[in-house]
């Protein structure tokens, strides 16, 4: 009588939700993989490993890949003489020989994975149960990828694909972390990797300085003399004011209020004279040749003013006018007026009561 022997069997979901432990020795087969499995005795069927992991390397003959036996699950030679429906960038001769790994999937589908023993290409297709896909080739790095691996040696946009399939894909929290306050760029003058351009302080600015890019003030030398910064770019100055310094320090605005220290500096001051006999130069006295200064004074019962002109070792053109101001007052026209080089301090005083002195000093030395 004939023995039928049949093996412990059930699709692979079946096999899952059950996760049976089988005995030592015992066979359980998945039908819709193809997949086996052997017991142990004390491992549950999801930790117990598939047969296929250790199928021996077998040779299928003929010289097409697509050979029945090529889609059964296992490892196979492919010798140099298989040409027929490999990967369109495999060269038999030179990636050959190779190992074909096949993996039956559930739905009669197959899993292909073709290796190069000699160049380490890789590739993989599918059949979903009516036709082969497309060979792809499948990227191996043991280490970093260097630009030598890629092609045009350089990593462009259009090579990187989003998980929907279009260009673009590195977003901002795929790069690596960055210095505080800083941007990603290229300092030097020259081609080379990029790196962390950081700010040190606050109020610096990105710009270029002696063929460096980096942060940091800027100075006049990086300032375009045909840019020059229009005249309303200016902050707005209170009346009759001017932008200076009356020291070494800070531009600031300087009104015809500021003080006497900064209407002297700038020759800011007036002509005029105050009724406590106080007189202002237009320039200061540390001036050079050309300075001048024009002082006036009136006599009256508080006294006459001194109006003084010159210093020992300059040399002044002094022009002395009196006036009588009462008899201008009254139609009349008296007055005494004088042209005369001093080098020493000379002072000047009204005549009298109700005289006016302008003493106007020019000097020239």
């Amino acid at each position: 009588m004939a023995i039928k022997l049949q093996i412990r069997r059930g699709t692979a979901s079946n096999w899952t939700s059950s996760t049976p432990t089988l005995e030592s020795g015992e066979i359980g087969y998945e039908t819709d993989t193809g997949n086996v499995k052997i017991g142990d005795g004390t491992t549950g069927w999801t930790s117990l490993g598939y047969v296929s992991s250790t199928y021996p390397q077998v040779a299928v003959s003929g010289t097409d890949i697509n050979a029945a036996g090529y889609s059964v699950q296992g490892r196979y030679a492919i010798a140099t003489t298989v040409t027929s429906n490999v990967p369109s960038a495999w060269t038999p001769a030179s990636d050959g020989p190779g190992v074909l790994h096949v993996t039956k999937l559930s739905g009669g589908t197959i899993a292909q994975l073709l290796v190069s023993t000699k160049t380490q290409k890789a590739f993989a297709r599918g059949y979903d149960g009516s036709a082969w896909t497309t060979w792809v080739a499948v990227s191996q790095y043991a280490g970093s990828i260097t630009v030598t691996e890629l092609a045009n040696d350089a990593v462009e946009t259009a090579k990187i694909k989003s998980a929907t399939g279009t260009s673009d894909g590195v977003t901002d929290a795929k790069l690596r972390q960055s210095t505080a306050t800083s941007v990603i760029g290229r300092s030097a003058n020259s081609t080379g990797a990029p790196a962390d351009i950081a700010a040190g302080s606050d109020g610096q600015v990105l710009r270029r300085s002696s063929g460096t890019l980096g942060f940091g003030t800027i100075v006049n030398a990086n300032v375009d003399a045909s840019a020059a910064i229009a005249y309303s770019k200016f902050a707005n100055l209170g009346a009759a004011g001017v932008l200076g310094a009356t020291a070494a320090g800070a531009v600031a605005a300087l009104t015809s209020g500021s003080g006497g220290t900064a209407k002297t500096a700038l020759g800011l001051g007036t002509a005029a004279y105050d009724d406590s006999g106080t007189f202002q130069p237009i320039l200061s006295a540390s001036a050079g040749p050309g300075q001048v200064i024009i002082r006036s004074g009136v006599g009256g019962t508080a006294g006459l003013p001194s109006l003084s002109v010159g210093a020992t070792g300059q040399s002044w053109l002094a022009i002395v006018m009196n006036v009588r101001i009462d008899s201008i007052a009254s139609g009349g026209n008296t007055g005494t007026q004088s042209v005369t080089v001093v080098t020493a301090a000379t002072s000047y005083s009204p005549p009298a009561s109700g005289w006016l002195t302008i003493v106007i000093g020019v000097r020239l030395s």
